[in-house]
């Protein structure tokens, strides 16, 4: 999923060129940075010129020119849900009717001059911005290729049109050869690598767009994509750094690079970034649990605590919370805190129910309560067999249950696919409760260590070290 989401970024890019000037000097570019209102200035006096000469192709141009300008400024709601809603739906239907005039102007100047190289290739644009199916203005773009077969753009748009993948390369090479400095070519062409894991090709024309244009950010974006997927954190946290230095008021690489910084095992300065980000914007549930887990691997757990409070003040329904701070109280002992708190997580969230049952399972073995753990665990496996979410879990019951051995569990964790690493961390962090359980603290204590070593960070690890606290009280730290 995350090497489709790559392939996604590569945006259709709105470059608004025109008529009888040379790829290098569009006649739309003087068109880019005006206001609302000056380009409705324009639009009406094109509208007057029209009205007084209807035979010119260049107005209907530079008036579809100016429409499409006008309707990229509308602020969409992408969001489905906010489709429905009245303000989502004014604006999509403006957006939408600018577009339309566009594609209007553009076929009355095509009309008056069949050989209009650039209203073909804005009546593409604009038609792909309505309907951003793959073949939406395949055929005008062909026709813009038929007139000049060295327009290096329609090439770029041609390829994000072929369904066949390997054609798509193809046309932005071609694109490259024309103009070897066309710095979106190379970002392009990288995006497509992706599809076919071409990842030091994807890599490399990554690198020739940045060099090319060091000041784009979805350039740096795209390549952190890819460090992230290869968990190449040093070289992912240098391209959010990037991305900040050009965008320094955007919160949500603050928390990429805070994460990153996680891994790292750089946990100050991963508080810095989750600071900032927290300065930026208003604070949601999510990035409290995320910094009140780093303060518990600072030692703050007050601080910790803080957070995951605030974290369920902010949403009340919000599981992630509870399931944090549970964490914090079995640390201190507080078994009766802990079990409530699971509880209430599960009943925010029923659908999330996976891992607080399987906690709800520990925190009653640590309490004594052996029979009414299994019991309720049990039913949980019963009614939940086949619906599992969590590719472990059911795994993880059996184990804890007594119904899978030890060896058979940690084999079933023992994954290598690089799309799945979470697994195996899980199988020695559950086995070392186990053997701690049975009063096998030495074992248990080995499981742990291991289990630390990986440094594996997921939202739904927040707990961990809470936990790894109360262990390391017993085992004699870790």
């Amino acid at each position: 999923m995350r090497r489709l989401l790559c392939c996604l970024l590569a945006v259709l890019w709105p470059l608004i060129t025109g008529a009888e000037t040379t790829q290098d000097d569009p006649p739309g570019q003087t068109l880019r940075g005006k206001t609302p209102q000056e380009l409705d200035r324009l639009i009406l006096d094109l509208s007057r010129a029209i009205k007084q000469n209807s035979k010119n192709p260049s107005d209907y141009f530079n008036r579809g020119l100016a429409q499409f300008e006008r309707g990229n400024l509308v602020p969409r709601k992408l969001v489905l849900s906010d489709l429905f809603d009245e303000q989502g739906r004014e604006a999509n239907e403006a957006f939408d009717g600018y577009m339309k005039a566009a594609m209007a102007d553009f076929s009355q100047a095509i009309e008056l001059n069949p050989r209009y190289e650039d209203a073909y290739f804005h009546r593409a644009l604009a038609a792909r911005e309505r309907d951003p199916e793959i073949s939406t203005g395949k055929a005008d773009i062909l026709k813009v290729l038929e007139i000049n077969p060295r327009n290096r753009d329609a090439l770029l748009i041609l390829a994000e049109t072929e369904g066949d993948r390997h054609v798509a390369i193809s046309d932005c090479t071609k694109a490259i050869e024309i103009d070897p400095n066309h710095a979106e070519a190379y970002y392009d062409r990288a995006n497509f690598e992706l599809w076919f894991e071409h990842d030091a090709d994807a890599l490399n024309d990554l690198a020739r767009a940045i060099q090319l244009n060091p000041k784009e950010i979805k350039f740096y974006h795209a390549r952190a994509e890819m460090e992230e997927w290869s968990q190449d954190w040093k070289d992912y946290i240098r391209d959010l750094s990037q991305e900040i230095a050009l965008d320094p008021e955007k919160s949500i690489y603050y928390s990429c690079r805070a994460a990153a910084k996680e891994r790292m095992g750089d946990w100050n300065g991963a508080l810095q970034d989750y600071n900032h980000e927290m300065q930026l914007s208003p604070a949601a549930e999510e990035s409290y649990c995320r910094r009140g887990y780093v303060k518990q691997r600072l030692g703050d757990t007050d601080g910790a605590l803080d957070d995951f409070n605030q974290s369920i003040k902010s949403e009340p329904g919000f599981m992630m919370g509870y399931y944090c701070r549970s964490a914090i109280k079995q640390g201190r002992g507080d078994l009766a805190g802990a079990l409530a708190d699971l509880r209430a997580g599960l009943k925010a969230e029923p659908e999330e129910s996976e891992d607080p049952n399987i906690h709800i399972w520990i925190v009653q073995m640590l309490q004594g309560k052996k029979t009414a753990a299994d019991q309720e665990l049990s039913a949980y496996v019963a009614k939940k067999q086949r619906f599992y979410v969590h590719v472990l879990m059911p795994q993880i019951a059996l184990f804890f249950l007594g119904r899978m051995s030890e060896a058979d569990f940690l084999k079933a964790a023992q994954v290598h696919d690089r799309y799945d690493t979470g697994k195996e961390w899980e199988g020695w962090y559950y086995a070392g409760y186990k053997r701690l359980l049975s009063g096998d603290k030495t074992t248990a204590a080995e499981y742990f260590r291991r289990c630390a070593a990986m440094k594996k960070i997921d939202i739904n690890l927040l707990l961990v070290n809470g936990e790894l606290e109360y262990l390391g009280s017993c085992v004699g730290g870790l």
